[in-house]
């Protein structure tokens, strides 16, 4: 389950993804030599980067989703308003919430629909990838 906090407008099915990924976060490092010892090399730790998450659904319409009405604002009228809470929860097999992340001021990057093939009957998919500032487990 995911939960957009402050959208233009919360629909009830903007909770339910197929897929969640992207939750990674990285240390950058910086490479010291040593002065006067070439054979030593120390790594530092200077700052930390988060992968974008990438959330995929089928296709809603635009007006039973607050979610893709915050997209097309974005997209569509270069208006981007961050969302300061989206939380990726973890559910169990009765629907109770057993893990937690808090992702902070998040905003869409991208915005994909999957291939429409007359010839097959498949679910249109859409793949939407939102980048944040960082997240915490709760």
């Amino acid at each position: 389950m995911v939960s957009f906090f402050n959208l233009p407008t919360n629909k009830k099915l903007d909770i339910n993804f197929k897929s969640v990924s992207g939750l990674n976060v990285t240390v950058k490092n910086d490479k010291i030599k040593e002065g006067g010892e070439n054979r030593f090399v120390h790594t530092l730790p200077s700052g930390i980067s988060y992968e974008p998450i990438i959330l995929k659904r089928g296709v809603l319409k635009p007006k039973d989703s607050g979610l893709t009405q915050w997209c097309q604002m974005a997209f569509q009228e270069f208006n981007f308003v961050p969302l300061e809470t989206v939380d990726v929860i973890v559910l169990d097999d009765r629907h109770n919430p057993i893990l937690r992340w808090k992702l902070s001021h998040v905003i869409p990057l991208k915005w994909k629909i999957s291939k429409l093939n007359a010839q097959k009957s498949e679910i249109l998919i859409e793949t939407l990838v939102l980048k944040y500032a960082n997240f915490k487990v709760v």
